[in-house]
């Protein structure tokens, strides 16, 4: 059996889970039984519709430490193979003791220190980049790190070949704070280069704004929003160009080759936003949270990103070029292998 302590609301973003649930069906293919371990109940119907099972802690997901004495029960009579830890709000300590209870691994994104686990996995390293495997030399952890880890559902695939339509995907995650979506809409509707096009919104669950972009735009031709979507990939593919948010979804954004606008508003996403920007796999408009600039800029940014990659064609394929070349999306094949075998 392998386990999972994951948390998703209003304040964690629900790729934490997704990318959780990935591994989990890679797993489950192998024959592994899966069980998802949250400190509440929300987002527990995505787990439903996939089959996993599910246990509620009924803990504050600020404060992992403190569900420490929950562990020795839960652990007692089940043979876990591995937990898979999927948080940001772990310690040094609440690692630590959990690994000596069973073996641990750390999906870790923000490389803040090495950690006393079994197996960490850090995908957000670059391929000339080699210092964070340098950090665990000499430590008895397996570590999974690069790209190429990148746990990304079988429907991101880049083999995959999409047939682009004059359409533009626009997606903040899970949530949209700042309501980028929005004004991003207000503003690429009135533009003469883009009346040709329409726009496929994603909106997350604990987007605060979803209601609003209902009101606004029900009924409108060129604006479909999409809510609770099974199938990103095949959206994906069918766009011309993507806006999104940091995060995985621009690693899946990468595997089907679409060329992307990409922005911030989160510590989390920053640096490998603004990355994707330097390394000219995508176009970076920027951090909402700026305050000398503002959501304004970030959002001038995205509308000033599209209509350029909307007229250029050498650009559009240069991206695309470089977006194959950095991810693959059969991360959670090798993860898997490395994890059970």
């Amino acid at each position: 059996m392998i386990a999972f302590r994951v948390d998703a609301n209003e304040h964690i973003a629900s790729g934490h889970l997704m990318r959780c649930m990935s591994l989990a069906a890679e797993l489950r293919k192998q024959g592994e039984e899966c069980v998802f371990y949250m400190a509440d109940d929300n987002f527990t119907e995505r787990l439903e519709q996939q089959g996993f099972t599910y246990q509620i802690l009924h803990t504050d997901w600020k404060n992992l430490e403190q569900e420490l004495p929950l562990w020795t029960s839960i652990l007692e009579g089940k043979d876990i193979r591995w937990l898979i830890v999927d948080s940001y709000q772990v310690t040094s300590e609440y690692l630590r003791r959990l690994n000596q209870m069973v073996k641990v691994c750390y999906i870790d994104d923000m490389e803040k220190q090495c950690w006393q686990v079994s197996a960490v996995i850090h995908y957000l390293d670059w391929l000339d980049d080699a210092h964070y495997s340098e950090k665990y030399q000499g430590m008895d952890t397996l570590v999974m790190t690069g790209m190429e880890y990148a746990p990304l559902r079988e429907e991101f695939y880049y083999h995959l070949e999409g047939k682009p339509e004059k359409k533009i995907l626009l997606t903040t995650g899970g949530t949209d704070p700042y309501n980028v979506a929005g004004r991003v809409l207000e503003k690429v509707m009135v533009q003469a280069e883009l009346s040709d096009y329409s726009f496929q919104v994603i909106v997350g669950a604990m987007n605060a704004f979803k209601e609003e972009l209902r009101s606004e735009y029900a009924g409108n031709r060129r604006v479909k929003l999409f809510f609770d979507v099974k199938n990103m990939g095949d959206l994906m593919r069918g766009s011309s160009c993507a806006v999104s948010a940091g995060g995985t979804t621009l690693l899946e954004l990468c595997a089907c080759s679409v060329p992307t606008v990409c922005f911030s508003f989160a510590e989390n996403q920053e640096d490998f936003a603004r990355t994707m920007g330097d390394k000219c796999i995508m176009v970076y408009a920027g951090d909402a949270r700026e305050e000398k600039n503002g959501v304004g800029a970030v959002v001038d940014g995205i509308v000033t990103g599209i209509k350029k990659m909307v007229r250029d064609e050498v650009l559009r394929e240069r991206l695309r070029g470089s977006m194959r070349k950095l991810v693959d999306g059969r991360g959670v094949e090798r993860i898997v292998k490395k994890l059970l075998f």
